[in-house]
């Protein structure tokens, strides 16, 4: 670790006022070009308590970069993570206004999972967590930030902000996994009524499920965990759109049902 407590909790403090104000940050990677992965995840870590106690509550995890194309494409070797509060869940049919996030993008066709049981790492595999697990729910994804945008995508920016955590749109329906082979289910994504995308469910980390294994065991080393009741969004299998007022995105997943997120137009 580079950056000591009092930094740590200024940058927190600087973070979030800059969501509530709608200001642009200087990236904390060019400020201090020397603070590590660990350091930025003490910044979310204090970001959360901060929320916390300004009445939010988490109510879950949400996992990025879990595709090895992304991986590749921006130079990391694992996921991060970022958590989701209350306040960043928009119920279906509700609209997002984008002016409330900075940089937007949808990064999230996603498949969430639904806890009924507590998964403490070290040591969580994929049995445990298909055990763990009520259901699984579509899930839509617009990211935020705050940050200025750097020429380069900068890992510890992201996690900082966490993990440009925006808002999250559930769909309806909760399915049992039992007999669902999640490496195999098919997503559509369209955009404002026309197909612009597919994929499977494979594409995060190989298995949704693996993703939730890898966030409990992350965690682990922040001495927290997955919580029964908490909803586990395990990355994008469609992303990279840059939404407008206005858009309305739909993703349907095989046997999981659909998810609609709508972008509130402008006046």
């Amino acid at each position: 670790m580079v950056l000591d407590e009092a930094v740590i909790n200024k940058l927190a403090e600087e973070i979030l006022n800059a969501e509530s104000s709608r200001t642009f940050l200087p990236s904390i990677s060019k400020r201090y070009p020397g603070f590590t992965v660990e350091d930025a995840y003490k910044i979310q870590m204090k970001l959360m308590e901060k929320r916390v106690r300004l009445g939010e509550k988490v109510v879950g995890w949400k996992a990025g970069l879990t595709s090895k194309v992304a991986q590749q494409h921006y130079g990391v070797s694992e996921p991060d993570f970022g958590f989701i509060t209350d306040k960043m869940i928009v119920q279906e049919g509700e609209q997002i206004d984008l002016s409330e996030l900075g940089n937007p993008s949808f990064e999230g066709a996603e498949i969430a999972f639904l806890l009924k049981d507590d998964l403490r790492g070290p040591g969580v595999n994929v049995a445990e967590v298909l055990k763990a697990t009520e259901g699984v729910l579509p899930c839509i994804e617009i990211i935020s930030g705050w940050m200025e945008k750097t020429e380069k995508f900068n890992i510890r920016d992201s996690i900082a902000h966490n993990g440009n955590a925006g808002r999250f749109v559930l769909g309806g329906k909760i399915t049992p996994i039992q007999d669902i082979d999640l490496r195999l289910v098919g997503v559509v994504l369209e955009l404002n009524g026309e197909i612009v995308a597919t994929a499977a469910g494979a594409a995060a980390l190989g298995n949704p499920a693996h993703v939730v294994a890898w966030l409990a065991n992350k965690l682990a080393t922040f001495n927290a965990k997955l919580c029964a009741g908490q909803i586990i969004a395990t990355g994008t299998l469609i992303g990279g759109i840059e939404p407008k007022p206005g858009d309305v995105f739909k993703v349907t997943f095989d046997r999981l049902g659909t998810v609609v997120a709508k972008m509130k137009k402008v006046k």
